[in-house]
């Protein structure tokens, strides 16, 4: 019983610092984001991996691939062109 409790703990450790090292905006732009975080989690413990914060790493690495370093939050897409302001008319 303790083996298990063990990578449970380990789980739960490497997930949260994986999940809390991601900007809240990261979050909301990708769905399915906790999906492919909780499976590279669980594949780095599968393997025999046994230190959390090498665990977060390798997953949020897995997940986001080259710019995994940066924790790139993707720019807001605006669903058209924006139009130019005018400058206020002087009244006088």
């Amino acid at each position: 019983m303790g083996e298990i409790t063990r990578r449970i703990a380990l789980y739960n450790r490497a997930y949260f610092l994986a999940w809390q090292g991601l900007p809240d905006r990261t979050k909301a732009l990708s769905p399915t984001l906790s999906q492919s975080l909780d499976a590279a989690v669980r594949s780095q413990i599968w393997n025999g991996e046994t230190e959390a914060t090498k665990i977060a790493a390798a997953a949020v690495k897995k997940v986001f691939g080259p710019l995994a370093h940066t924790i790139y939050a993707p720019p807001l897409r605006r669903r058209g062109p924006t139009p130019f302001r005018r400058a206020p008319r002087r009244v006088g």
